[in-house]
């Protein structure tokens, strides 16, 4: 398949993905899939938005399942990898292209219960005042809690040139640790080339903010779905760049968190 080819496929089978419900289910299956390419992420959430745990039809059967009869497998792509010795490296491989793979979710197999794929672990808990704690202590940046009044009707902000949060001071935590995640978001992505329009980057920053507090078992989604609404005049191009944004901004706030072991210490 030519990159061309591949650019058709992919503004073809991205763009239901671009009203703010289907954005909510792609970040989720991000969350579930933090292993597989941003690429293959949304060709994921395009073909089976409410997928678990996906696998090849041979893997199935080596753990014991089989593929029910008449499934429709999701497709994605998979690198071509070929030998390219060097003078430093005679092992050294490269990619040379992709192929077309098709992997099945779990809920399209049948087989013994105990030979389930576990499910991830996440953290319980209806307050999260030790999450907030804890990521704010980690914090690259300096973090101001403030009166209302000072954030004009925001919940927090964050100040590119000082590098500086401020916090809303009279919510309750949860909704601290939300902003706070949506703040450093901010900051991740505060580069000379991000030239993300003001709707874009907010949505970035709250699709972060949302997959970081779902990896604690914190689900921000009626919170968060009115910034993602701003994704109803994007299009399969710019949810293509986006996406690979948020997923390189989870991926150092989720650097920052378990820098410290933090994970273990909240209860």
């Amino acid at each position: 398949m030519t990159h061309a080819e591949l650019d058709t496929y992919l503004t073809e089978h991205l763009t239901p993905l671009l009203h703010h419900d289907a954005w909510l289910h792609t970040l989720q299956i991000a969350a579930r899939f933090p292993r597989y390419s941003p690429t293959n992420q949304l060709l994921i959430a395009a073909a089976h938005p409410e997928a678990h745990y996906v696998a090849g039809y041979r893997t199935w059967q080596t753990m014991g399942r089989q593929v029910l009869k008449g499934s429709h497998g999701i497709p994605i792509l998979a690198p071509l990898i070929k030998k390219m010795p060097t003078d430093d490296d005679p092992d050294a491989k490269a990619i040379v292209g992709f192929r077309w793979v098709t992997v099945f979710d779990v809920a399209q197999t049948t087989g013994d219960p105990d030979t389930l794929p576990p499910e991830p672990h996440i953290l319980s808990g209806t307050s999260y005042a030790d999450a907030l704690t804890i990521l704010r202590s980690l914090s690259p940046v300096p973090i101001t809690f403030v009166d209302p009044h000072d954030l004009h009707g925001a919940n927090g902000d964050y100040h590119r040139v000082t590098h500086h949060i401020r916090v809303r001071a009279d919510v309750d935590a949860n909704q601290q640790l939300k902003t706070l995640a949506h703040e450093l978001a901010h900051h991740f992505g505060n580069t000379e080339d991000n030239t993300l329009p003001r709707a874009w980057e907010e949505c970035a920053a709250e699709s972060t903010a949302y997959l970081f507090c779902q990896s604690l078992g914190f689900d921000t989604a009626d919170y968060s779905a009115a910034y993602i609404a701003h994704w109803a005049e994007a299009n399969p191009d710019t949810l293509r760049t986006i996406h690979t944004t948020v997923l390189t901004r989870w991926a150092a706030l989720q650097a920052l968190w378990h820098a410290a072991d933090a994970v273990s210490s909240v209860a």
